[in-house]
C-alpha cells in the first residue's frame, strides 16, 4: 500500500480543518475564561479592601466606597485615553524632533504628579509598615546599632535571605531621614 494516496490526502486535511475548528473554540473559551476570572477579581479590588489587623499578619477584608474606586479608574482611563489621543494628534506628529521632547516631558510631568499623589496619600492615610515590611524596618533599627539577631537561624533575615536587598535601601533612608521615621521618608 503506497502512503500519500488521495484517501490519506482528504483524511488529512480533514484532520486539519477539525483542529483548527477545536483550537478556536479553545481560544473562545480560554478568551471568556479570563474576562470571567479578571472581571471578578476586577469587582472584587473595587468592592473590597484587605487590611491586616494591627499587629499581626491577620487580613481583615472590609467594605469599601465602590464609587469612589470608580471614579478614580475612570479618571485615571480618561487620563490615559486622553495622552493617547494628545500624542496622535496633528501638534505632536508635526515636527518629529519637537514631538519627541514635548511627549517626553508630558510623560515626565504626569510621572511626577502621580509620585507627589501616591506620597501625598501615604502620609495622609499614616500608614505604618505591617507583616513583612515591619520584620525588614525592625531589622534595619536593629542592625544599624549593631544588634544582628535577625539574621540568627529560625529569624526572618536567615528565612529570607532574599530581602537583603530591600533591607539595604531601608537603612539608607534611616540614616538619612532618622530611625523609624518613614512618614518623613516619603512625604520629602
Amino acid at each position: 500500500m503506497q502512503r500519500g494516496t488521495g484517501g490519506d490526502g482528504q483524511f488529512r486535511q480533514k484532520i486539519k480543518q477539525a483542529a483548527s475548528v477545536m483550537e478556536k473554540i479553545a481560544d473562545k473559551a480560554l478568551m471568556l475564561l479570563c474576562f470571567l476570572i479578571f472581571g471578578g477579581l476586577t469587582y472584587y479590588s473595587l468592592r473590597y479592601t484587605e487590611i491586616l489587623h494591627e499587629g499581626t499578619e491577620i487580613p481583615w477584608t472590609i467594605v469599601d466606597d465602590m464609587g469612589r474606586n470608580l471614579l478614580a479608574l475612570l479618571i485615571v482611563t480618561v487620563s490615559v485615553f486622553l495622552i493617547g489621543r494628545f500624542k496622535n494628534s496633528r501638534i505632536m506628529t508635526a515636527g518629529a524632533g519637537r514631538s519627541s521632547v514635548k511627549l517626553t516631558l508630558i510623560i515626565g510631568a504626569i510621572a511626577v504628579c502621580v509620585a507627589v499623589v501616591c506620597i501625598k496619600w501615604i502620609s495622609i492615610c499614616h500608614v505604618r509598615p505591617q507583616a513583612d515590611g515591619d520584620e525588614l524596618c525592625t531589622a534595619a533599627m536593629l542592625m544599624s546599632i549593631g544588634n544582628y539577631d535577625t539574621m540568627l537561624p529560625s529569624m526572618y533575615m536567615y528565612e529570607y535571605p532574599h530581602q537583603f536587598s530591600i533591607l539595604a535601601v531601608i537603612q539608607i533612608l534611616y540614616h538619612l531621614f532618622g530611625m523609624g521615621n518613614y512618614i518623613s521618608a516619603i512625604s520629602t
